[in-house]
């Protein structure tokens, strides 16, 4: 479960059919190995807003859902 002010790495992206979330999401330049803070979550959970490299960004929670990503504990951007 994500909660707001957790760290993600992204590790790899899977596959699933859904190459135009992929190919959006890599083109903001959420590539594997960059390091993201979830800033804020819709009441229902979708969407989720996301900060890295001084960008904010809205996520759905199915373009998500594609990224193999993990927790990061004790890290700050």
């Amino acid at each position: 479960m994500l909660n707001v002010n957790d760290f993600l790495i992204i590790v790899k992206y899977k596959f699933n059919g859904c190459n135009h979330y992929k190919q959006k999401l890599l083109s903001f330049g959420l590539v594997p190995g960059v390091i993201f803070k979830i800033k804020r979550i819709a009441p229902l959970g979708d969407p989720l807003e996301i900060l890295f490299n001084d960008f904010t960004l809205s996520l759905r929670k199915a373009e998500l859902d594609i990224i193999d990503y993990r927790k990061i504990v004790n890290c700050q951007l």
